[in-house]
């Protein structure tokens, strides 16, 4: 009778400790995924707060005046839009990915010594020391665009005016950059950003410049600075800007006043020599002529030509 008994009973009880343990179990996984779902899925801890704060020199962190260029907090956004793992979201709190982050922000050579600061729940703070421009350069080049055939109302296709393989629309097109001592192209920026008492560079080239890029050489710097200390002491006129070009001749710079006019120099001779030279001619022949003035030609050693 016990026996039998037995027989009827554990049976029972092993089903209902299986199924105890089965449901532990589930529990546990509904627990482990509602907790991986909260921390790593829904939106909760997804960082769309993002602070940028420059760095003084000393390490000093002060309130920043300078808003990082648009191509910059755009490539950052372009990186945490992606998948950590193919699942999860590259602007998961807990996910963010610090070193390519770094990676990407420098990039750009304005930005140096780049550190994250993670803000729970859902914000960082990016530290960046900048690099100080030394100029500003504006590219001015021809883009030439083919045209397009020509397509009135109602007409047959076999009508189009077609254009010839060698018609292409002209466009000017200008873009400018910060530039650094080493000549280099730090970033882009907006012509409105330009300060209206700023000596800019006017480069005329076929070649589209680009962040990161070489463009200008120590000594074309050089010449600059010597400018930018002679010419206006000596001439008693403001520079405007400099101008330097593909068509240009070799070692040519232009000086443009902001009275309109313009001097051509050679800077592989000396400056110093060409501004006296200049400053000896407007305080004789050109003397009381420098609105009629177009140009001062001091490129061939020696001589002079204006008009």
């Amino acid at each position: 009778m016990n026996q039998a008994s037995a027989k009827n009973i554990h049976p029972p009880r092993k089903r209902r400790k299986k199924f105890r343990r089965f449901l532990n179990r589930l529990g546990f996984l509904i627990l482990l995924g509602g907790l991986v779902y909260i921390f790593f899925i829904s939106d909760v801890f997804l960082v769309d707060i993002i602070i940028w704060q420059q760095i003084e020199g000393g390490g000093v962190q002060a309130e920043s005046t300078h808003t990082p260029p648009q191509e910059i907090v755009e490539s950052v956004d372009v990186l945490l839009s992606g998948k950590r793992w193919f699942l999860f979201s590259a602007k998961n709190y807990f996910l963010i990915p610090e070193k390519a982050l770094k990676a990407k922000i420098e990039e750009f050579p304005s930005y140096q010594n780049i550190s994250i600061e993670k803000k729970f729940p859902n914000a960082i703070t990016i530290y960046y020391k900048r690099h100080d421009p030394v100029s500003v350069v504006v590219q001015s080049y021809v883009e030439r665009n083919l045209l397009e055939p020509v397509v009135k109302e109602g007409q047959d296709l076999e009508e189009l005016t077609i254009p010839l393989e060698d018609e292409y629309e002209e466009v000017i097109t200008e873009q400018v950059f910060l530039l650094s001592d080493a000549g280099v192209i730090l970033e882009k920026i907006h012509k409105d950003s330009i300060e209206p008492q700023e000596v800019v560079l006017m480069f005329y080239s076929s070649q589209v410049f680009e962040t990161g890029d070489v463009v200008v050489e120590e000594e074309l710097f050089q010449t600059m600075q010597t400018l930018q200390e002679l010419f206006e002491p000596s001439i008693q006129i403001p520079i405007e800007s400099y101008e330097v070009g593909d068509d240009f001749l070799p070692n040519e710079i232009r000086v443009v006043t902001r009275e309109g006019w313009k001097v051509y120099f050679d800077w592989s001779t000396p400056i110093k020599e060409q501004v006296h030279l200049l400053q000896a001619l407007l305080g004789g022949v050109l003397e009381g002529k420098k609105q009629e003035i177009q140009y001062i030609d001091l490129r061939i050693k020696d001589k002079v030509f204006y008009k």
